[in-house]
């Protein structure tokens, strides 16, 4: 994820823990935040290849 995309997100979540986030915010950090946990579950999955791949050439 975009380092101004995660600085948008720690503006609104702290918007939203003082309750002055407005709806629109609101919804825009709910996109940020899956936007991010999509991204974790991205990277995991390909270093999870790669490391599966590394091992097979290793054990060949």
């Amino acid at each position: 994820m975009e380092s101004r995309k995660v600085c948008r997100m720690s503006i609104l979540f702290e918007k939203m823990m003082s309750e002055s986030a407005n709806r629109q915010e609101q919804f825009e950090l709910k996109s940020l935040y899956e936007e991010f946990i999509d991204d974790g579950r991205s990277s995991s999955m390909l270093l999870k290849r790669h490391k599966q791949a590394v091992n097979k050439r290793l054990t060949h």
